[in-house]
């Protein structure tokens, strides 16, 4: 499944491209994830968060109780609870067709959100504008320098399959140690400071994608970098390791990129996509 700017909703299989749910309104695709139903949903700038569901797409949206249709992210949690981070109207958790909205009155820096990351210990974490927070127990918890992690936009989450949680801001790559983060960046063998998508590799080591570096993995402690691909010319938008080990790498203007076996191959408009972002 591909997500796309301004072409929508496409399926890759078999070597051919197909476009979905333009009976939707689906165009600016922000988000996608499979629940643990195999149900994909499809997050909008300003449709509503889809689900696929028996080869129809259902809408939620303002209509039905969403405090907003901009759906930037979305996520289940363990519980079967979808935490959706609107653009505009804060977090909204989903379960059994309810809607519970937190908002800046709850204590969120920002209404405008990111990437939402539930933990496996029941905590929710939230990218802002205005850096990161953690939900639990239903109270809102705000990081600052103190903890050593900036107010600034914060552009990647993930919890490793240790239960490590990273961060990915404009000042670099930030893990979580107890209650502070430790930071790594140029200084530390990372080809850049702007660190835009993260993504978990079969073995346990850290894709990072950048804005303007080009690609990286963290591993047994060192940094390698890919040079020479291309990458380095177009933002990292997002990237996933397939069962296979293969990796594909979404990015702004270059289209999607395979890596297998250190190899780069891109799949642009000239091969069937309707938009290269």
């Amino acid at each position: 499944w591909l997500g796309t700017a301004g072409g929508g909703l496409l399926r890759w299989r078999e070597g051919k491209v197909d476009a979905l749910g333009s009976e939707y309104g689906l165009s600016h695709i922000t988000s996608l994830f499979e629940d643990s139903e195999r149900n994909l949903w499809v997050g909008t700038f300003g449709g509503g968060l889809h689900r696929l569901q028996n080869g129809k797409f259902i809408v939620y949206g303002v209509q039905e109780g969403l405090s907003h249709d901009a759906t930037y992210s979305a996520a289940e949690d363990a519980t079967g609870a979808v935490w959706i981070g609107t653009y505009g109207g804060g977090l909204n958790r989903l379960k059994n067709g309810e809607v519970v909205a937190y908002t800046a009155k709850d204590g969120l820096r920002s209404e405008n959100l990111g990437t939402i990351v539930p933990a496996r210990n029941g905590d929710v974490w939230i990218a802002t504008q205005s850096g990161l927070l953690r939900l639990r127990d239903g109270k809102l918890r705000a990081y600052t320098r103190e903890d050593g992690l900036s107010e600034r936009l914060v552009t990647a989450i993930l919890e490793d399959r240790a239960g490590r949680i990273w961060v990915g801001n404009s000042e670099g790559l930030h893990r979580l140690e107890g209650e502070r983060f430790v930071s790594y960046g140029k200084r530390d063998g990372l080809p850049g400071d702007f660190v835009l998508t993260l993504a978990e590799g079969r073995d346990g080591s850290l894709w990072i994608g950048t804005y303007d570096s080009g690609l990286a993995r963290w591993k047994d402690g060192r940094f390698t970098t890919y040079r020479g691909t291309g990458l380095e010319q177009q933002p990292i938008a997002c990237l996933y390791e397939d069962a296979d080990g293969t990796l594909w790498i979404g990015t702004f203007g270059g289209g999607l990129v395979r890596m297998r076996n250190d190899r780069f191959d891109a799949l642009t408009t000239r091969q069937g996509l309707f938009d290269d972002n």
